[in-house]
């Protein structure tokens, strides 16, 4: 869904890996990134990615790994999506 563009259906089906397996950390990395596309190239969900983000931290098995991986997916998006990101990372590191 995510290669297709099709970001809202992405989002659900990330939701329904997570209400299966909460801690599964690519499914919650999915979710904040596919939310954070959905912000960005259709202007929806805007208000919910901050919220979205730190449940998913705090759900994720590793949150290390969490951070890597959504940072790792930061490297190769537009420059939007880009800053997205690394403004939410940056605000996890911070609070650590």
């Amino acid at each position: 869904m995510m290669t297709q563009e099709k970001y809202h259906n992405a989002n659900f089906q990330y939701q329904k890996v997570i209400d299966l397996v909460p801690g599964n950390t690519s499914a919650n990395v999915g979710l904040v990134y596919s939310l954070s596309k959905l912000c960005i190239e259709e202007e929806k969900r805007c208000d919910e990615l901050d919220l979205v983000f730190k449940k998913s931290l705090k759900r994720a098995e590793s949150k290390d790994l969490f951070i890597d991986e959504l940072l790792r997916l930061s490297l190769s998006a537009d420059v939007k999506t880009k800053v997205v990101l690394e403004d939410l990372i940056k605000s996890a590191i911070k609070k650590n």
